[in-house]
């Protein structure tokens, strides 16, 4: 378990407390799904916020949804996400490989076909088709959380044929975003990624 998980929780046992249940094993996994890419300090928050409000212990998505009150919405992120994403597909292109800070920009990105098949979408079907699926798709996995595989960076053209020749060379471009917790959410992601893992060499034939 990570520091960041242990710190939830150990929340998640003052909440059972509050309300006079038993914080099991399976609770806590349940309750660490279901806060899976909310900052400690915003899931206390959110559990003050219950104990003094709710009658009842509140599952994950109740407790998520006190995490975010005040803060930017998850279709306002949507739009603004949607701004950063169109201008990196205009700026940055097919062959090289994007890294955004917010990483459910690169989880709605893989889950609508990839970065090269976005910027292979045109005119109306990007600007308005491509564009309706992708801030719904973002405020779906805004609301839920992603994890790291499907947060890793996106994949464009020369590093997809890098990898089919055998060569283990990144294309990664760094791209900010400015958008609230952006680059938060990708740090505690990069804290939570496990170290020291052995690594496998292909060797060609």
């Amino acid at each position: 378990m990570t520091q960041t998980e242990k710190e939830i929780a150990i929340l998640v046992g003052v909440l059972a407390e509050a309300f006079r249940q038993s914080a099991t094993e399976v609770t806590v996994r349940a309750y660490l799904m279901g806060l899976e890419g909310i900052d400690p300090k915003h899931i206390e928050r959110a559990i003050k916020t219950a104990i003094q409000t709710c009658n009842f212990m509140p599952p994950p998505a109740k407790l998520r949804e006190l995490a975010n009150a005040g803060e930017t919405s998850h279709g306002d992120r949507a739009v603004l996400a949607w701004g950063a994403f169109e201008k990196a597909v205009q700026g940055i292109g097919y062959y090289r490989s994007p890294d955004f800070d917010d990483p459910i920009i690169n989880a709605t990105c893989r889950n609508l076909g990839g970065w090269m098949a976005a910027c292979c979408t045109e005119g109306e079907e990007f600007d308005k088709w491509y564009r309706q699926r992708f801030l719904k798709t973002y405020e779906v996995l805004s609301r839920r959380g992603v994890g790291d595989e499907e947060s890793a960076p996106l994949i464009g053209c020369v590093q997809r044929e890098n990898g089919r020749l055998g060569y283990d060379r990144k294309e990664k471009v760094q791209v900010p975003t400015g958008l609230p917790w952006a680059g938060e959410h990708r740090k505690r992601i990069e804290q939570n990624r496990p170290t020291n893992v052995p690594r496998v060499e292909f060797q060609k034939v």
